[in-house]
């Protein structure tokens, strides 16, 4: 058969366009955004703080990105079984300098109430002893208030490092890091974690 003049031309410009589209995630799997992935580790992280919320009462998360900083120690991740990228958790610190609303980016979650700037004062301001009855005059029959980092990531973005903090009393609370591996089917679960502070 005889294709029309200049037919090959077209033929070949099609099949570049398509293997463009390809690699740029266009068409079949496509690749989460950053800022889909990101949406999706807070999600997987606040499915386990709703969990625990049936035991410890509301999951009060703080509405805003608190929690900043350097990385910890790298033997930390010795004690996650098959490794841990440490860059994840250097990342982390750094993109957690931009703050973000959660409530503008993950919207209403069931099980979770976030506690505004304006309450986060209300709440924390004066004396340590009055904190508890003062978040309970706030957000009636909580026990604790989560803080959250932005997660970071490897460079190949199958891994995240999500830092978090609870506080629960006057000298009660810890903080540390919740791991997370991407699934093939592209779901984020956890990994494992650990605690370096407490108090």
């Amino acid at each position: 058969m005889r294709l029309p003049k200049h037919s090959h031309r077209f033929i070949l410009a099609l099949l570049l366009t398509l293997a463009g589209c390809a690699a740029a995630g266009h068409g079949g799997s496509r690749r989460a955004t950053l800022a889909e992935d990101e949406r999706a580790v807070w999600s997987a992280y606040l499915e386990i703080a709703r969990a625990s919320a049936e035991v410890h009462g509301p999951a009060v998360v703080i509405d805003e990105t608190m929690l900043s900083g350097s990385a910890p120690e790298r033997g930390w991740l010795e004690t996650v079984e098959g490794g841990f990228p440490y860059a994840a958790l250097l990342d982390a610190g750094a993109r957690s300098e931009a703050r973000v609303q959660f409530s503008s980016v993950l919207g209403a979650v069931t099980g979770v109430r976030w506690l505004t700037n304006e309450e986060r004062e209300q709440v924390f301001t004066g004396s340590d002893v009055q904190t508890s009855a003062r978040l309970h005059e706030v957000v009636p029959g909580a026990i604790h208030v989560i803080s959250m980092s932005r997660p970071g990531f490897d460079r190949t973005r199958t891994h995240a490092a999500l830092a978090v903090s609870t506080w629960c009393g006057p000298l009660c609370g810890h903080g540390g890091y919740v791991l997370f591996r991407r699934q093939p089917d592209g779901r984020w679960t956890r990994l494992g974690g650990f605690t370096d502070t407490v108090s």
